[in-house]
């Protein structure tokens, strides 16, 4: 019986790992729209992995499949983000596990009463939009709100001197 060296793997930092990720899904919502994951992502990362590269000790294999395993997770929080779930298909291909007469809003084909092709919309792009406009509006609104205040203050100031005086 041959004695094997046994090699132990040091745990990666989480907070690099999570930095990471999240430069990942950024990368990933500037690339493509909503239609691009109505996929199994499961099963393309599946079809990707093979044994050789899983067991490889080779240091390039390591770091190529991190770098696959952060695409599928960032996927797939894009995933549960847009349909509230990481989708699985059937042998067909067809999405098996989406509710019963709903259908992702990329597929919607109205806004009010225009008719707008939503085919090709990035909608978390759309949010972070709309978000940004928020944020914003709430800092001009906290300034005018200060400046509102600070007037009533000097009012108010000016005229308990104007009675102080009298």
């Amino acid at each position: 019986m041959k004695d094997t060296k046994i090699e132990y793997q040091k745990p990666k930092s989480i907070n690099e790992i999570l930095l990471v990720i999240r430069g990942e899904i950024l990368h990933q919502l500037q690339i493509g729209n909503d239609r691009r994951l109505w996929k199994d992502v499961n099963k393309d990362w599946a079809n990707k992995k093979t044994n050789y590269t899983n067991k490889s000790k080779d240091n390039i294999d390591r770091k190529q499949n991190r770098i696959d395993d952060i695409i599928k997770i960032s996927q797939e929080i894009i995933q549960v983000s847009n349909f509230d779930r990481i989708l699985t298909t059937d042998e067909d291909g067809q999405v098996d596990n989406y509710p019963r007469n709903t259908l992702p809003y990329f597929m919607k084909q109205t806004i009010g009463a225009k008719e707008k092709d939503l085919y090709n919309i990035n909608s978390q792009k759309v949010f972070m939009m709309i978000d940004e406009k928020k944020l914003m509006l709430d800092k001009s609104m906290k300034r005018h709100k200060n400046r509102n205040l600070n007037q009533i203050r000097k009012v108010v100031s000016h005229h308990r001197q104007k009675v102080k005086r009298k």
